[in-house]
């Protein structure tokens, strides 16, 4: 029995157990998100100039009429003075140099009191430090990424999970009291290592309590907290107006979590797969009896003998590492989307505002639009596929950044509410990403796989930091185009990966990597690789590879008349053995078999999609074609026929020119 069947039957899928732990785990991802976007008000650049000599805090920051219309006009900067110039000067002499705010800087009275730039005055030439800090908490995430990911394959997901929850907590509540802005980077660095060890960590125990139809939930549920802390920072900001009182607000009640040392078990899935059953059972025979079911003894012994016997080598599962990992293609092609999704979200999530409109409004707003976007995951994501879901996602996000670039400046709620939506889209992608990455790799690595896309993707989100919080000042259309840009490039690579819906998690590499190499999409209501034509098509590839090209060759030779015109024509201009395969129906069947070969090999066929298509109805060709050479016309009729009709119009019309024109030309060479 596997792992899956224990949960559908005898423990169940999403019971109020695994409701209640979903929950738990998912509390302190509302955290984490506060946390990794909090910079963005607790830096706050408030409007300045530079403090002129004899100047105090008494002065009012608009100085006189005439001698700030002289400022504005003259120096046209925040961030430069006239030298030798007092405070109290009316008039100032044509001749006077600028020189750079060498005694500091007035901030203007806002809604905030105070915030890390006001006090070390990180503008003009410190801006860089701002975007600096902000970047170097992807750094943190960077290293946790992999080192959470991996210790949590290693010594359990309970263990690091606590453990990060320590440290995000310690780190946040010291940025709030450290006198040096150094100081406050390198504890960012510290909550951005607690970053993977939460939020990942949250995603996979969710993945691996629940059964295959209700996994989507994992990635789409923490994503729904993440957002849900978005607008509680945004609400926040408005009520602690000082950033050391704002930061102590989302640190401080991380102390509630300590209680999960004793609410939250480990994951059973991963103690298995260590082959400590005896634990694994307590934990499944307590969830089955919250759930209002029982497992008993047997079919617990019965799960626990899988995973040693499913290969047939326990080593090769206990000795398995992250080396293994690099020689996958999808986590190749998992690392690129990876980068590309995590820039355009960050950036969009640091400053969504950066075309426009009020960032308090922005996180709330952008919270809880998102919530939306990740409802239609869920009710969408099983019925299409994790994969087009993703792709729709990243066309969505390019196509809505691009229509900011047509509506005028000065309607800045509109395009507002353009990056709201196209931010709401890629948190959709962020929620199917994290299901899609756990769903494509095993039991053993799935952790450390995790970990090192999100580690890798980090490169995305310290390249979004100065996008937002530098470029983005200057160069907002640019950003708009290069954000548009990056979603169009990841949705293509995301062409390139199978589809996870509807699969049971591999527990070994060979698993993972064996349905990685399988061709797989969902066309219409054909769902190609869920039921096995995959692996129909790679054998009647293999048939191509032999047999099957000879008798193809042996087609091709007939003369066109043969092919060509009624029936009986036909019948009157082939030799004696052409005529019994006439009689036979080879001959059409044979010349699609020829065709969608020819398509399936040369890749012909751009949608990979279609190519999965093209593949069942090889497969189906060739069944139809066996059953003429045994006789059989009558079954052929009846069974593949209405199939290969089924497969032919799966196809869109361009990829159906592509075979008509490829059987128009090779009727034409046909001697």
């Amino acid at each position: 029995m596997k792992f899956e069947d224990l949960l559908r039957d005898h423990v169940g899928e999403f019971g109020p157990y695994q409701q209640v732990q979903y929950f738990l785990v998912n509390l302190p991802v509302i955290i984490t998100s506060m946390h990794v976007l909090s910079w963005t008000f607790t830096s706050e650049v408030l409007p300045h100039r530079c403090l002129y000599v004899g100047e105090n805090d008494t002065i009012p920051y608009e100085l006189a009429a005439n001698w700030s219309s002289n400022l504005l006009d003259q120096s046209g900067s925040s961030c430069l003075r006239y030298k030798n110039v007092s405070y109290s000067q009316e008039t100032i002499p044509e001749d006077a140099e600028l020189e750079s705010c060498i005694d500091g800087y007035r901030w203007k009275p806002s809604a905030y009191t105070s915030t890390a730039v006001t006090k070390w005055s990180l503008v003009c030439d410190q801006k860089w430090v701002r975007s600096f800090i902000q970047s170097v908490y992807y750094i943190g995430q960077f290293f946790g990424s992999f080192i959470c990911g991996t210790m949590s394959d290693r010594f359990g997901r309970k263990v690091v999970f606590f453990l990060a929850i320590i440290l995000q907590m310690f780190c946040g509540s010291m940025i709030a009291v450290v006198p040096y802005w150094p100081l406050v980077a390198l504890f960012r660095v510290g909550l951005g290592f607690s970053h993977p060890g939460i939020f990942v960590i949250a995603v996979v125990i969710g993945t691996e309590l629940v059964g295959p139809k209700q996994r989507i939930y994992a990635g789409v549920g923490s994503s729904a907290f993440f957002s849900l802390g978005q607008v509680f920072l945004g609400a926040m900001a408005y009520l602690f107006t000082e950033y050391q009182y704002l930061q102590l607000a989302i640190s401080i009640p991380g102390i509630i979590f300590f209680s999960y040392w004793w609410l939250v078990p480990e994951s059973a899935r991963w103690l298995m797969s260590k082959r400590r059953y005896k634990e694994a059972a307590a934990i499944l025979q307590r969830a089955a009896k919250f759930n209002g079911r029982t497992v008993s003894g047997e079919i617990v012994e019965s799960i626990e003998l899988e995973p040693i016997s499913e290969n047939g080598c326990e080593n090769k599962r206990a000795t398995a590492t992250a080396a293994d990992l690099f020689r996958s293609q999808s986590l190749r092609k998992r690392i690129l989307v990876a980068i590309a999704v995590a820039c355009v979200y960050y950036a969009l999530s640091i400053n969504p505002s950066f075309l426009g409109g009020d960032i308090n409004l922005s996180f709330i707003i952008g919270g809880f639009l998102e919530l939306p976007f990740l409802i239609v995951v869920l009710l969408a994501i099983n019925r299409i596929g994790r994969r087009w879901m993703l792709i729709f996602g990243f066309i969505l996000c390019a196509t809505l950044m691009l229509l900011t670039l047509a509506v005028p400046a000065e309607n800045t709620i509109i395009k507002l509410l353009l990056v709201l939506f196209a931010k709401s889209a890629l948190a959709s992608v962020y929620a199917i990403n994290y299901t899609y990455t756990s769903e494509l790799f095993p039991t053993v690595l799935r952790n450390t796989a995790m970990g090192l896309c999100s580690m890798i993707g980090r490169i995305g989100s310290f390249a979004a930091s100065y996008f937002a919080l530098w470029l983005a000042e200057d160069y907002a259309v640019l950003m708009s185009l290069l954000y548009s840009a990056i979603a169009l490039i990841a949705g293509g690579l995301t062409l390139l990966l199978p589809e996870t819906a509807g699969h049971d998690l591999a527990e070994t590499l060979a698993d993972a990597e064996k349905f990685s190499n399988n061709l797989t999409g969902s066309i219409g209501h054909v769902d190609i690789g869920k039921d096995g034509k995959v692996e129909e098509a790679e054998r009647a590839k293999r048939y191509w590879q032999n047999d099957l090209r000879a008798d193809v060759e042996y087609f091709c030779s007939f003369p066109k008349a043969v092919v060509r015109g009624s029936s009986k024509e036909r019948l009157e201009k082939a030799e004696p053995n052409q005529r019994f395969q006439i009689q036979r129906g080879r001959i059409p069947t044979v010349g699609i078999v020829a065709v969608v070969t020819s398509v399936v090999h040369g890749r012909r066929v751009h949608d990979v999609a279609n190519r999965a298509a093209l593949s069942a109805l090889l497969d189906l060709s060739v069944k139809q074609f066996d059953n003429d050479q045994l006789g059989q016309r009558e079954e052929s009729e009846n069974e593949a026929t209405p199939q290969l009709t089924l497969g032919m119009t799966a196809l869109n019309e361009k990829d159906k020119n592509i075979i008509a024109n490829m059987m128009e030309n090779m009727s034409e060479n046909w001697v």
